[in-house]
């Protein structure tokens, strides 16, 4: 089983469309354990998910004393849009990627991220 435990939440201005966006983040414990993973939520308040998806980044693997970066990954999941394509449909995919915020993070090793 596990828990999680909110810890922070922001909040700012969408660049593309001046909504207010909301940004939620904090950990997931093992029950009775240790942190095994740390979440970060970001979405645009009012707008629907068709009009902007929500992000989800999961930062999971080792936590506390003498875990680095390298003992973690992380995994960004978005919606992607492919009405361009010959299948006018959305999916939410994953995989490995270097870059996004998350890229630049001092405690994520290796990334996974939208294709």
């Amino acid at each position: 089983m596990f828990e999680v435990e909110p810890t922070e939440e922001s909040g700012g201005v969408c660049d593309c469309c001046g909504n207010q966006t909301r940004t939620v983040w904090g950990y997931v414990r093992e029950e009775g354990g240790g942190t095994v993973a740390s979440y970060f939520v970001h979405w645009t308040v009012g707008k629907s998910i068709e009009d902007h998806p929500a992000n989800f980044d999961l930062i999971y693997g080792a936590w506390g004393e003498g875990a680095t970066k390298n003992d973690r990954r992380a995994i960004s999941l978005g919606r992607v849009d492919k009405r361009d394509s010959h299948r006018a449909t959305g999916m939410i995919q994953a995989g490995v990627y270097d870059g996004d915020q998350l890229g630049t993070k001092s405690y994520v090793g290796r990334r996974m991220g939208v294709l």
